[in-house]
């Protein structure tokens, strides 16, 4: 969500690459654990499946929102990886404190206290 924010609301390739390397690099990382974690999975009985999340009046929140979210995941996969593979701890850890980085660089970039979301128009079911 972040990367194409950036992609189309300050067309800047270089934070762009910077967030898509990120992502892979957490990908190539979860992959080699992901088959035991999604062995574990439990989608029907999860007990977060009811939660509810408050929508968001501004860009600003939208953003920061997803930042924290990917900076928390990659904190969980950091703790995880110390029980499951210890090799991956400290690039996680860097993976980790590089979109502190970027979060405050978004942030200036597009300048987003000023940007506004188009809301849209509620449609009415038939």
């Amino acid at each position: 969500m972040v990367e194409d924010t950036v992609r189309f609301l300050a067309d800047n390739k270089k934070v762009v690459n910077d967030l898509r390397r990120l992502r892979h690099r957490v990908s190539r990382i979860g992959s080699a654990v992901y088959n035991l974690l999604i062995t574990t999975r439990d989608s029907d009985g999860d007990v977060g499946k009811e939660f509810t999340s408050t929508g968001f009046e501004t860009l600003h929140e939208l953003v920061t929102s997803n930042f924290r979210r990917a900076q928390e995941a990659v904190r969980v996969l950091e703790e995880y990886s110390r029980l499951l593979s210890r090799d991956a701890v400290s690039d996680l850890q860097r993976i980790r404190f590089r979109l502190y980085s970027l979060e405050k660089q978004v942030v200036k970039l597009i300048n987003i206290n000023k940007v506004k979301p188009r809301r849209r128009k509620k449609s009415k079911v038939i």
